[in-house]
């Protein structure tokens, strides 16, 4: 790598681990000289290539078949078929054995993931007649298609069905999803409850945007607003005692809250009825605290409601967590305070809070079992 005339002007191919993401490999990232071509081993068209060192190999066995004169580094191995009609039928009957391969030939005490080649190569293939291959190989090739065509179909289907949940869920927070009841008690009313001394900014300029009745707000009126913070391990608990404690976002997972770890300490962070975001790493992730007092780590905000019904806030954050992922700041993004306590909410009337919540819910099962 050090050898600067190995690398300039290189039209040759020069394939690595980062190349093997595909069946069939034509190019590559790098590419070496031609003086650097006179220490390497060239292999032709047809030949399959493997990574046999790599981490990858913890969950997959990457395998291609060459379609240009190429060559690889020493994270790959060269498998030249001897008869080189049909190097697709090996290539499949290889990638059959994947499971065994990654099982039985893994290498043990290395520090990269790696293949016992030397095992690998006495593996057992089943060689079927030629003309058999060809069938073979014809059929595994249009199950395939009709594989990248269902793929294809969910990626759209995937893609639609979030487009329509964040249709609905804009539509929910503009008084757009539900009608209006004029007998429902105004939005103001209830801000006079939660604080005496509120008083209303202009919403003049958003008439246009929200219904009669409803107010534009700082969150900061309706929400406080608690961050999470991190536990010594010696007050953890690997049992299932004391209060739940959430460390990361994966506790965070469609909605639900997974348990990995207790506290037996008594200090409390988030209540029943909160809304807990993720806002570190994985930032965006939503659930409702439904069980109760739960310590939460640094990676977790608690938003507690001062008096909006905790379904519709739910929904509102859920609305927004695209804008604030998009002002998420530092090396690993992350939500700030300000972002969320400076934020507009859309306050309907309470009645129309609790209807709004429930709709949305019945779309969203909707929604959910087409997915499924």
């Amino acid at each position: 790598m050090a050898r600067k005339e190995y690398w300039n002007n290189g039209n040759n191919l020069w394939v690595t681990s980062k190349d093997m993401k595909y069946d069939r490999i034509s190019d590559s990232l790098m590419k070496i000289s031609d003086s650097a071509l006179e220490d390497m081993q060239i292999y032709s068209p047809g030949t399959l290539l493997m990574v046999t060192r790599s981490g990858i190999l913890k969950r997959t066995l990457p395998l291609a078949i060459l379609e240009r004169c190429a060559t690889v580094n020493q994270d790959i191995k060269a498998i030249s078929i001897l008869n080189p009609c049909l190097p697709e039928y090996v290539f499949y009957a290889i990638r059959a054995n994947q499971s065994l391969i990654l099982k039985e030939y893994h290498k043990d005490g290395t520090t990269v993931d790696s293949i016992n080649f030397d095992k690998f190569i006495s593996i057992d293939l089943p060689l079927p007649p030629l003309d058999e291959q060809k069938r073979i190989i014809n059929e595994i090739e249009k199950w395939m298609r009709y594989v990248e065509s269902i793929e294809s179909s969910r990626f759209v289907l995937n893609e639609t069905i979030l487009a329509t949940k964040a249709k609905i869920l804009s539509l929910a927070i503009s008084g757009k999803l539900v009608p209006q009841d004029p007998t429902d008690e105004p939005a103001i009313d209830l801000l006079k409850r939660i604080n005496t001394a509120f008083q209303p900014c202009d919403n003049s300029h958003y008439e246009n945007n929200i219904p009669e009745g409803w107010l534009l707000v700082k969150a900061s009126e309706v929400i406080s607003l608690l961050s999470g913070r991190d536990l010594e391990s010696s007050r953890c608990n690997s049992v299932q005692e004391g209060i739940p404690y959430l460390i990361g976002a994966s506790n965070l997972q469609n909605g639900e809250i997974s348990i990995t770890r207790w506290t037996s300490t008594p200090e409390v962070i988030s209540t029943k009825g909160d809304i807990l975001l993720s806002c570190k790493g994985t930032v965006g992730e939503i659930a409702e605290n439904t069980i109760g007092d739960v310590h939460i780590a640094r990676q977790f905000m608690a938003l507690k409601s001062k008096g909006l019904d905790h379904g519709y806030l739910k929904l509102f954050v859920e609305a927004k967590v695209p804008l604030l992922k998009t002002a998420a700041k530092g090396v690993i993004p992350g939500i700030s305070r300000d972002d969320i306590l400076e934020m507009l909410i859309s306050v309907p009337p309470y009645a129309e809070q609790i209807r709004i919540a429930a709709t949305v819910s019945h779309y969203m099962t909707i929604i959910e079992s087409i997915h499924r």
